[in-house]
């Protein structure tokens, strides 16, 4: 046992705060069985060492730090290992607990892992009297920490609890002298990409990637988003190309949300909040300050210049409230336009909250405790007028109590995305888990006609999902930095304009300073 204090410098790891919930890929139960499959490959902008592992249904990733090589995408060989002790350690003494009617309301487990001397390890068993080499060869020391949460609790019941963690599988494996059998096998053809996705019929599964936004300051934590979309296995869903996912985070005048003027052409901004505030300004002569349940619509056509300002939005806000303090919480997303909409002239739209469409129960099959409100576009007989859509499209707010669940129509045609922005939901035929940062998406293709899919709260907590997407648009979408269109060249010419400022295209924005002006990134 080593103290808290201690514990940070060898590789800490934490059983109940391990990285997000296991989500992904859907299977048939069938398919569930104690084998693991591990992929490395040289995925375009992925870490040289990301693995992606995939357990029956479910999936993650693997990579090493920055200080090994990696971009730390996921936990390191070691941090599995000890989350697969410290996981079956909890559960090991929970089915104890249960069986002997032992009080035990929660369990952490925390471990750290290091390579130490024989000699300068106390306690430490080591086979035949001692390590092969000599006594200076370094064996590997795991320590665990295990704290036992419950009121009712005696210290006899302390005392068997303690004694049987040992007695979990995986601590046993690890103890005992093992065989690993290896052999090699040819690739079979089309398997290096085999399943990495899922199955089309059953859905896509998107992980989100974190971008950092802010710098880290003394006394504040940088701003960071969760960028869904583009993604490799998905590079739109219906005429959706880009979605950022932001917060909850607190919000202060040191990391606070500013983006300087930036351009962009053939697309919509969709900015929607569910707490906090953030103060737009484009070269439209548009300001409006965006408050949770309303929408922010810019429409880029052939060129518009906007920014985006956290900072003013929280001296508004302390002005009114005579409070600065607020979580900004809320995503971000990127409407292609279609091939005839994209030179038209650049506008902006503020819908309130009340123009959101509330769905009726019946129509999604609600049970339990349910909101659900289309913010944009339109979804069957009901529609959002107060912010034009010039392709078919939704995005709907989604709101789960625990226990509730909702069958979302597949409408012809179109395509469905599934975000939970809190708590966990299961989705689909085979109820994939989903958690923050995670996504899956769907196609009425691979669906009979009027069919629907179930969502619904995967625990005793409250959910809250964005669902978006509709019918994807006939061209193929060239994306270069914040350019959007369906030819290259039209990209090409826009970062040409940008660069050298060309204000006959890109208009200064109005009442702003313009002074943080972001300038076209060098290629690379």
């Amino acid at each position: 046992v080593i103290s808290p204090q201690k514990f940070s410098d060898i590789m800490p790891f934490r059983v109940r705060k391990m990285w997000p919930v296991l989500s992904a890929v859907a299977l048939l139960p069938s398919k569930r069985c104690l084998s693991v499959r591990v992929h490395l490959g040289g995925e375009s902008g992925a870490s040289r060492y990301r693995n992606r592992i995939r357990v029956g249904k479910h999936e993650l990733f693997g990579d090493e730090p920055v200080s090994l090589g990696g971009q730390d995408e996921g936990p390191s060989p070691y941090d599995l290992l000890l989350g697969s002790l410290g996981t079956c350690t909890s559960i090991t003494l929970r089915m104890y607990a249960d069986r002997s009617k032992i009080p035990l309301e929660a369990v952490d487990v925390e471990l750290a892992h290091s390579k130490v001397y024989q000699e300068d390890c106390e306690k430490c068993e080591v086979e035949d009297g001692g390590s092969k080499g000599g006594s200076r060869q370094k064996i590997d020391k795991i320590e665990r920490v295990i704290t036992l949460h419950g009121p009712a609790l005696t210290e006899q019941d302390k005392r068997r609890l303690m004694l049987i963690a040992d007695k979990c599988p995986v601590h046993r494996t690890l103890k005992q002298e093992n065989i690993i059998a290896t052999s090699f096998a040819e690739p079979q053809s089309g398997s290096q990409d085999e399943d990495v996705s899922g199955n089309p019929e059953e859905g896509i599964h998107l992980q989100a990637k974190t971008q950092l936004l802010t710098k880290e300051k003394e006394g504040s934590a940088p701003f960071t988003v969760r960028r869904l979309l583009p993604a490799r296995e998905k590079r739109a869903v219906g005429p959706f190309c880009f979605i950022d996912h932001f917060g909850p985070q607190a919000l202060t005048p040191e990391n606070a949300m500013d983006v300087g003027p930036h351009p962009h052409i053939g697309l919509c901004t969709l900015t929607y909040l569910f707490s906090g505030a953030i103060l737009h300004r484009d070269s439209t002569g548009a300001e409006s300050l965006i408050r949770p349940g309303e929408v922010n619509w810019m429409v880029a056509g052939k060129g518009v210049v906007h920014s985006e300002r956290g900072k003013e939005a929280l001296r508004m806000l302390a002005e009114e409230r005579g409070d600065g303090a607020v979580d900004l919480h809320g995503v971000q997303c990127w409407v292609a336009l279609p091939k005839a909409e994209e030179d038209r002239d650049p506008s902006f739209h503020h819908a309130s909250a009340e123009t959101a469409q509330e769905l009726p129960g019946d129509f999604l099959k609600a049970e339990g405790d349910v909101s659900a409100k289309l913010v944009v576009g339109n979804l069957g007989e009901f529609g959002v007028d107060a912010i034009p859509s010039f392709h078919p499209m939704f995005l709907v707010d989604l709101s789960l109590a625990p226990g509730a669940s909702v069958c979302f129509p597949m409408l012809a045609g179109q395509e469905c995305g599934i975000y939970p922005a809190s708590g966990t939901v299961k989705t689909g035929e085979a109820g994939v888990l989903l958690d923050i940062g995670h996504a899956m998406v769907y196609s009425s293709e691979d669906k009979a006609s009027g069919s629907c899919i179930k969502i619904s709260t995967a625990d005793d907590r409250p959910a809250r999902c964005i669902v978006f997407g509709g019918l994807p648009l006939p061209e193929k979408r060239h994306m270069y930095w914040n350019f959007v269109s369906s030819e290259r060249k039209k990209n090409e010419k826009a970062a040409e304009l940008w660069s050298a400022l060309d204000r006959t295209v890109f208009p200064e924005v109005v009442n702003d300073d313009n002074s943080d002006t972001i300038r076209l990134p060098r290629k690379k």
